[in-house]
């Protein structure tokens, strides 16, 4: 539903003007949940702006605590258990979640960076850096209408919050790149 919103958002709008709608979005929302939340005691929008904002820099701190000096070296993937190698039971943010951080049935997601780091330390980090930038690089090579800047947007918080398995398949980045390639309008084919 996430992405939809931002969809529709980022495409009204001209692209000059994106990012000070967003700064202003993302103010009003904020005085709004104060608001609620003093007069009414409604927490749900404070919710949503802590899950985006302040929880993913949080789970990065538990993971980096974990996994310094202990890494999984990607055992902890779908991959890993075709193999047989697979080093915890059940998947890894839901491990965190209820045994490091304590809370039953608390799944701590984290993104690609933190999955680097926690396979194979700052090389794991610098290995994923480096598909982000090669991400921004296929993206930018596509020239995208300026139109479809919110699905990019969708993806880069994406990024931030699962794991390169679940990111390329389920959330379905390989097809958002297949589509791009042939089916969403770039700047180029508008040119011709």
């Amino acid at each position: 539903m996430f992405g939809a919103i931002v969809c529709l958002f980022f495409y009204i709008f001209k692209y000059k003007g994106k990012n000070t709608l967003y700064l202003v979005v993302l103010y009003i929302i904020s005085l709004i949940s104060i608001f609620l939340y003093k007069v009414f005691g409604i927490y749900k929008i404070a919710d949503y702006l802590r899950r985006v904002f302040f929880t993913p820099a949080n789970l990065f701190n538990v993971y980096q605590k974990y996994f310094e000096n202990n890494f999984t070296h990607f055992t902890h993937s779908r991959i890993s258990k075709i193999f047989n190698v697979n080093s915890f039971e059940g998947s890894l943010p839901k491990y965190i979640g209820e045994n490091v951080i304590g809370t039953k049935n608390l799944v701590a997601n984290v993104g690609i960076f933190v999955e680097g780091y926690l396979s194979f330390g700052i090389i794991g980090f610098i290995i994923s850096s480096i598909l982000f930038v090669l991400f921004i690089y296929v993206i930018r090579s596509l020239s995208l209408d300026n139109r479809y800047f919110g699905m990019l947007f969708v993806y880069i918080y994406i990024i931030n919050t699962s794991f390169i398995e679940t990111l390329l398949i389920t959330y379905g980045l390989i097809l958002f790149i297949i589509f791009c390639w042939f089916i969403i309008p770039n700047k180029k084919r508008n040119e011709e």
